[in-house]
């Protein structure tokens, strides 16, 4: 490939300073980059780091899109991400756009968005991260949990009907987070499922819950954390939540989405693709954003001490999120988040 070296000097100065800023924003501390970034540029970054999708920044030849205008041997600002999600599922300010505005430099960077086709083997293993079998749908990691008695065994924590869907609801089966899409292979394994909740398709069900014990030489890589450094407060164990702010960790984004609770005590008729239809009752019904892939995010009450709620089982794929009572699922394992 023939290169304009101008060109690539610019774009090697550009990869240097967003990959200081994403360093800083990582650690936690204040990026001194001048004026180099905007206010703007600063807080997309700053979204992009926090959601914890991205994987690396470099400089590599244009490769996704159609834009016939641009030739396949074009140099851009490549973003290397966990799992790339369509744009229709991701807020305007979550979005990698296609020029990236550098106003110290009175240019309009051309950008690249791949999907890491293998995920860093030390990546962090806990809340937010996409998890599923080999073969079957993908959900959301709800928490790291750890048996009462006798304590030591950790576990993640998921949905059943992703973690163990009927014909592959076996105590062992392997499941990956996250998933590399490839079912000839098995190169994230976690853990395997050892514990679940059953469907009852005549009856009611107040469950959908799962846990996987995770392998012991993964341990340096657990953690309840969340992205942007926060992490899970007290287990809500009233009903005084109606009507209260709450937020959401979602596994398609890896980001928070914000709404509140309308109902609690709810019965709804939740279907899963390729799983069954089944009637639920016990839930908390909440207006926040979903689709498919969330199920099991972490619902916590909107303060920075995250008292937890709930974890998302289903919704309406829109703005209609059902979820089962963080204090049930974690009775009826005998469990606690760590």
């Amino acid at each position: 490939m023939k290169r304009n070296d101008q060109n690539f000097d610019l774009l090697w100065d550009v990869t240097n300073l967003v990959g200081r800023f994403f360093s800083s924003a990582l650690l936690g501390k204040r990026f001194r980059g001048g004026k180099e970034l905007s206010a703007e540029n600063r807080s997309f970054l700053t979204g992009l780091a926090w959601g914890g999708q991205i994987v690396g920044v470099g400089i590599a030849a244009k490769q996704s899109g159609q834009d016939e205008k641009i030739d396949e041997s074009t140099l851009c600002l490549r973003f290397t991400v966990r799992r790339k999600v369509p744009d229709r599922r991701l807020t305007k300010e979550h979005r990698i756009p296609k020029r990236l505005r550098f106003e110290h430099l009175g240019r309009r960077i051309l950008t690249d968005v791949v999907e890491h086709d293998s995920v860093a083997a030390m990546q962090a293993i806990g809340p937010g991260l996409p998890a599923a079998q080999n073969v079957g749908p993908t959900g959301t990691i709800t928490a790291i949990v750890q048996a009462n008695s006798p304590v030591g065994t950790v576990f993640a924590l998921g949905c059943a009907h992703v973690l163990a869907p009927p014909g592959l609801n076996t105590p062992g089966q392997p499941v990956e987070a996250p998933p590399d899409n490839n079912p000839q292979s098995l190169g994230n394994v976690v853990g395997v499922l050892r514990q679940f909740t059953g469907f009852n398709s005549t009856g009611a069900n107040f469950l959908d819950a799962a846990l996987v014990e995770l392998d012991p030489t993964r341990a340096s890589q657990v953690t309840n954390r969340f992205p942007d450094g926060s992490t899970f407060g007290p287990i809500v164990t009233s009903g005084d939540q109606l009507q209260r702010q709450v937020r959401m960790f979602r596994g398609t984004t890896g980001n928070w989405t914000s709404g509140i609770i309308r109902q609690l005590n709810v019965t709804r008729l939740i279907s899963y693709p390729g799983v069954g239809s089944f009637s639920f009752s016990g839930l908390v019904e909440s207006r926040l954003f979903n689709a498919g892939g969330d199920s099991g995010s972490p619902v916590v009450i909107d303060i920075p001490e995250n008292p937890v709620v709930s974890m998302h089982i289903g919704g309406d794929n829109r703005d209609i999120a059902w979820s089962v009572p963080m204090m049930n699922v974690l009775s009826h394992f005998s469990v606690k988040i760590i």
